[in-house]
């Protein structure tokens, strides 16, 4: 899940209203009348007035007097807010239905989870419960727009197969990928500047031992072994920084590195202390034509079939959620004049 709750359009924020569909919400007269349908699902007017009653609910807008006067403020209509409330629970039908065809599921623990992590971002339970209403929100429902985004993201999974890259396409995007280009893989040790290390200058002392070990010909295993911490890395390796670096005052000090087993001086940064060495060089073949597979690292080429695979996999789901999702026809029926909603009508 990408981002935290944001103020939408006064129509799309009513998310939170779907919460009561889940949950088994009814009128004690349930109002089973056709409002809208999509493939074989059937929406009701039943649906709908559930859906605004509990945003009207949340919104602190019961009164007929203030949902008249919040119509008012945001430009909007009964009608119109029909619309956009069958629209939107045909697509969160639809969605569901695309993971089924997809044969991909969320589990409450996935969505728990992704919540958590969301909460994580604020510095307390009331900043979280207080961007939640301001965008629209209870927190049930939330997560129902939560479940919808992970869903979409796993039916996006299914079509990702880097079997399906074909070394043809592979050497093709490796090539354009590294076109004029120079990326240094380095293996590095990096002592944290935290209580455990005691502090900054306790930590600067021991990564400088570390150097020391290194400058005198130490084995890079157990100087790192001895002397770092693996936060980011289990064994040091920090990989090419073709992709990334921790930092950019690493990636200045890499830059400076230029032949393979040199070793940095101790950089200094905002989370520690780092020893670099440099381990690989790859540089393209300038006016050699194309290189073939093997000449590229391994670990380069797994990255560039990842990518490409995914590019491919975002082609063929576009095609899927567009042909089964967005386009899919929802037809709207006639709105009765007697929805409780509808109080404009009634004035």
């Amino acid at each position: 899940m990408k981002g935290r709750p944001v103020r939408r359009t006064a129509i799309v924020t009513f998310a939170l209203a779907f919460a009561c569909l889940l949950v088994g919400c009814a009128a004690q007269s349930a109002d089973t009348r056709e409002a809208g349908r999509v493939f074989d699902h059937v929406i009701t007017e039943q649906d709908v007035i559930d859906y605004l009653e509990v945003y009207r609910e949340g919104s602190a807008v019961t009164s007929d007097e203030d949902w008249t006067a919040w119509l008012r403020q945001k430009g909007t209509t009964p009608a119109a807010l029909r619309k956009e409330v069958i629209q939107y629970l045909a697509e969160n039908w639809l969605v569901e239905r695309a993971a089924g065809l997809r044969d991909v599921s969320v589990t409450d623990e996935e969505v728990s989870e992704a919540l958590e992590n969301q909460k994580s971002q604020y510095p307390s339970e009331m900043a979280w419960t207080s961007a939640l209403i301001k965008s629209g929100f209870t927190e049930d429902a939330y997560a129902l727009s939560v479940k919808s985004e992970l869903l979409k993201q796993k039916i996006k999974e299914t079509f990702a197969d880097p079997a399906s890259v074909s070394d043809e396409e592979l050497q093709d995007y490796a090539n354009n990928r590294i076109s004029g280009m120079t990326t240094k893989r380095s293996s590095a040790v990096f002592v944290p500047s935290d209580v455990e290390s005691g502090g900054n200058m306790a930590a600067k002392a021991k990564a400088q031992q570390a150097k020391a070990a290194l400058d005198a010909g130490e084995d890079f295993a157990s100087v790192f072994s001895e002397y770092s911490s693996t936060a980011y890395a289990e064994n040091g390796d920090m990989g090419y920084d073709y992709y990334s670096t921790p930092n950019m005052a690493y990636n200045k000090a890499l830059s400076g590195l230029r032949e393979t087993g040199a070793v940095s001086d101790v950089v200094e940064s905002d989370d520690g202390y780092y020893v670099i060495v440099l381990t690989d060089v790859f540089t393209d073949q300038e006016g050699r034509g194309p290189m073939k597979l093997k000449k590229f690292p391994s670990e380069l080429l797994d990255e560039f079939k990842n990518e490409l695979a995914r590019q491919k996999a975002d082609e063929a789901y576009n095609e899927f959620y567009t042909s089964n999702v967005s386009e899919a026809q929802v037809a709207i029926e006639p709105m009765p004049d007697d929805l409780p909603y509808d109080v404009q009508s009634e004035q």
